[in-house]
């Protein structure tokens, strides 16, 4: 399964790639600037964008100041990033790796971010796992994602992508939309049919996190341009906590005497 996840990605490379220049210049760059600096501030951290692509969130996380490593298991998409880290004049240590098995030390970012990766995912909660094992304490989850397939079948998304093609065609240079999973991948992605972020909220509960927030994000946010060319696929949404701080045995004693 996670083989012909990494070739679908990295025979999509070079769109999503595409997508993501464009974005840099328009403005879903500016309201991703906004959303990202109000989650994560604008003192320099270090974080971790998982499934990273061509740059989508590391890109702006470093135009911010932070210290990124994007991770990402395309090497194609990685290549793009790398790329487009250049084009922009940004620094971003562009690392190949597996979401689910992380290759850091424990206790390593400020902050673990994501963007429509973890519905991708087979085991999203031995991502999570992982995610919050490379976390600091009290250092912050922002996973950035949407429940793309759970309407697959409603009636105005066929004709609004097929008009979508033009204008992405002008505004992207690209030909094609971005490509998707087949039908029987989607079947073995366990939160395709999950009620979303409903779901993420409890999964991080279950796992320790605290202060745990959820929101909505509207494409409409990014121009008209935007959401006609992807509003078929509906919204986005937010939902970010904060890894609990360890009290040492010794230390908690010390507070019941």
């Amino acid at each position: 399964m996670k083989d012909r996840i990494k070739e679908h990605w990295d025979n999509s490379a070079d769109g999503y790639s595409k997508y993501v220049n464009y974005g840099m210049r328009s403005k879903r760059r500016h309201v991703w600037k906004d959303v990202l600096a109000r989650e994560i501030g604008r003192y320099k951290v270090k974080v971790l964008d998982v499934g990273t692509g061509p740059g989508t969130l590391a890109l702006i996380l470093a135009e911010l100041g932070h210290d990124v490593i994007g991770l990402d298991a395309s090497e194609e998409m990685l290549k793009c990033g790398r790329e487009n880290a250049i084009r922009f004049d940004l620094n971003v240590n562009f690392v190949q790796g597996d979401a689910e098995k992380l290759q850091f030390d424990d206790e390593s970012f400020d902050v673990v971010a994501s963007r429509a990766l973890l519905w991708t995912l087979p085991q999203p909660e031995k991502a999570l796992r992982e995610w919050k094992r490379v976390l600091k304490p009290m250092g912050k989850i922002v996973i950035i994602d949407g429940s793309w397939h759970s309407n697959r079948k409603r009636y105005l998304r066929t004709p609004w992508r097929l008009l979508s093609l033009p204008l992405i065609a002008i505004t992207e240079r690209r030909t094609s939309a971005l490509t998707h999973y087949n039908q029987k991948m989607l079947s073995q992605l366990p939160l395709v049919n999950k009620d979303r972020p409903s779901y993420d909220t409890d999964l991080l509960r279950s796992l320790g996190f605290k202060d745990i927030r959820a929101r909505a994000m509207s494409r409409k946010d990014e121009g008209l341009i935007e959401f006609l060319k992807y509003g078929c696929w509906g919204d986005s949404f937010l939902v970010s906590g904060l890894k609990s701080r360890s009290i040492p045995a010794t230390e908690g004693e010390r507070c019941e005497d």
